[in-house]
């Protein structure tokens, strides 16, 4: 197979293996969010959200340098997958053993403090994403998907009967480490034989792995507090209940938010390779997604905020409807999540990392400072309002920032003309009573108002088919 067909059958299969991926994972929650009640789920979402920051501990960085380093040096494989898998069962155990010991002198709850132990010990079971990058790495992302899969099926199906069966929130728990050793042994199992490990650890390769790393660890660092915060503040100042609803709330616009992800599969490697060969290509690319992403979000915040408590009400029960206005705002904060997946790769593409960092951290200690304010008084809606606001700040910063304003500027103007279609759309769905009416109208209201203003046309067909084509006039 030619290169070109074999980087398309990749980011084919990892779209879809994608897509399947986090129908699972959302089908799982529906599950638990069911099954466990939004108390008990509340701990269930705390947990997750708590393991999720210490997880850094165990990456630092490093997979993302390793899988750049086993495509450029397949030569030294063995070598580079044998520093990495000791390195990061080392520091997982070391994780491991700091989320324990934090859990225990915050005086966590006894179900809480048991539930991260059992998470815990999963910690280690992390080693399979370095077969993850060595697939990646082959364009074998097939084998990937293949081989995780079943592990996030099993988990399915063993936490429906965990819960049908009456046993608590700590069963599901083990029900997923049981679930996580079976995934990892089968794609260890399928992998070593190919990735011919030498088993030794070089301090030098660590060193220099860790030198690469960190600027990007510190991003990846921020991003994951930034995402993860608003859980565990929720919980401390409103309760484990108060978080199952948000929660919920977060899981649906998470899911949604595979959309900028997939699409940015393909679009970021063409962005890598375009930025000094074919600048003006590398424009019309950033602009014509950035168009797309946008016209498309606005409509699907619309809709979930017409439809909120229903979507709820479908998806999770009615013990949770309670969350709504929550998901209003976080739909809404969707923009800056379907735009960010883009101008942020962008500036990736451009080494602007550090400054990337820099506005994170700044956009996170507002989030939190205003998480702290909030939070007391609106609970969930506070959360999602202060995701929303500190998200705003971010797009702020970058659009008067002196390196990425010109960047900004396209997203901004692209933004326009969808942004006014949206508002004719509310505005004359308005009088609609009935939600359900209200979700019929909108869509054709909203498509005729873009057509009017001039934000879709004739020429989009064109311009995607210059776009995949370069060879058309």
């Amino acid at each position: 197979m030619t290169t070109p067909r074999r980087l398309l059958s990749n980011t084919v299969v990892v779209v879809i293996g994608s897509v399947v991926q986090r129908l699972l994972t959302f089908a799982t929650t529906m599950v638990l969010a069911r099954g466990l009640g939004e108390e008990l789920f509340g701990v269930y979402a705390f947990v997750v959200a708590y393991m999720m920051i210490f997880s850094f501990l165990v990456d630092l960085g490093f997979e993302r340098v390793i899988t750049r380093e086993l495509a450029r040096h397949p030569e030294r494989t063995g070598e580079l997958l044998g520093t990495g898998l000791i390195s990061r069962g080392a520091l997982s155990v070391l994780a491991a053993a700091a989320a324990v010991t934090v859990a225990w002198l915050l005086h966590l709850p006894a179900l809480t403090r048991w539930c991260i132990f059992l998470a815990a010990l999963g910690m280690p079971l992390t080693v399979e994403t370095f077969a993850r990058a060595f697939f990646q790495s082959r364009f074998q992302m097939h084998l990937a998907y293949l081989l995780s899969l079943p592990g996030g099926l099993l988990f399915l199906m063993l936490a429906a009967l965990v819960l049908t069966s009456g046993r608590g929130l700590a069963w599901v728990f083990g029900a997923g480490l049981f679930s996580g050793v079976c995934s990892v042994t089968l794609i260890l199992w399928v992998a070593l034989p190919r990735m011919q490990v030498l088993w030794r650890l070089e301090w030098r390769r660590v060193r220099e792995l860790l030198r690469e790393a960190w600027e990007l660890g510190a991003v990846l660092l921020i991003w994951l507090i930034a995402l993860r915060i608003d859980q565990l503040l929720l919980y401390w100042l409103r309760g484990p209940g108060e978080l199952g609803q948000y929660a919920v709330a977060v899981k649906i616009t998470e899911a949604l938010n595979l959309i900028p992800e997939a699409i940015m599969v393909t679009v970021f490697p063409l962005l890598a390779s375009t930025e000094l060969s074919a600048p003006q290509r590398f424009q019309r690319i950033y602009q014509l997604t950035i168009r797309y992403l946008v016209l498309l979000v606005l409509p699907i915040a619309l809709l979930v905020t017409v439809e909120r408590a229903a979507l709820i009400r479908l998806l999770f029960g009615p013990a949770y409807v309670s969350g709504s206005d929550a998901l209003a705002i976080l739909a809404w904060w969707m923009f800056f999540s379907y735009t960010g997946a883009v101008y942020v790769g962008l500036m990736i593409v451009r080494r602007q990392q550090r400054l990337v960092g820099v506005v994170s951290a700044l956009a996170l200690a507002a989030n939190v400072a205003l998480n702290l304010l909030w939070i007391p008084r609106w609970g969930a809606t506070g959360a999602a309002a202060a995701t929303l606001a500190s998200s705003s700040f971010s797009f702020g910063l970058f659009c008067v920032a002196a390196q990425t304003r010109h960047i900004m500027r396209t997203c901004c103007a692209a933004a326009l003309r969808p942004l006014a279609a949206i508002a004719v759309c509310m505005v004359l769905i308005g009088p609609f009573a009935a939600p359900g009416l209200r979700a019929v109208v909108a869509l054709p209201v909203y498509g005729a108002a873009l057509w009017l203003f001039g934000g879709i046309g004739r020429e989009d067909w064109s311009m995607a088919r210059k776009l995949l084509h370069p060879s058309v006039r």
